[in-house]
């Protein structure tokens, strides 16, 4: 009965050692191909991106600080666009009364200026809100708003 228990034994031992031998040989290769592969869709990923007209901001970078750059220079470029566009389409300004209640979304305020001849761009407005945060801080009230306005000048008149 020694013997047999004995024997046992030394089978499971052996077993353990050949598992933990292969185990170990075998990890480790299949960490660095997977390891590859992360890296080169990694870089697919950020051309991918690219391609899509996205920004890729590098690790440890504050992207708050160049969007604030870029959207200013954005804003720039599309108030001057929609003064252009404005002043060659309509030579008179067109004036509207908004009403925000509770629960309105940036859409349909985009919405209801671009019925009422404010907006020419209701989804860039929206977008533009979205994107700079306005969205949030928008107040409940009456407004006047201006066909002139620029897209910055009725956020920070409906967030007042």
């Amino acid at each position: 009965m020694k013997s047999t228990i004995r024997a046992f034994s030394i089978g499971i031992l052996v077993s353990t050692v050949l598992i933990a031998f292969t185990y170990y040989q075998t990890s480790g290769k299949e960490q660095n191909t997977e390891e590859q592969q992360e890296a080169v869709s990694d870089l697919e990923a950020k051309a991918q991106l690219k391609e899509a007209g996205y920004t890729v901001y590098a690790p440890g970078k504050d992207p708050s600080k160049e969007e604030d750059s870029q959207d200013e220079s954005e804003q720039t470029e599309t108030s001057k666009e929609e003064e252009t566009k404005d002043s060659e389409e309509n030579t008179e300004t067109s004036s509207y009364t908004l009403v925000i209640e509770s629960g309105m979304y940036s859409s349909s305020i985009s919405e209801a200026l671009e019925q009422n001849g404010i907006l020419t761009r209701p989804q860039d407005f929206t977008d533009f809100l979205d994107g700079s945060g306005y969205s949030e801080q928008i107040q409940i009230g009456e407004y006047e708003l201006t066909s002139d306005m620029s897209f910055k000048q009725i956020a920070e008149t409906i967030t007042n």
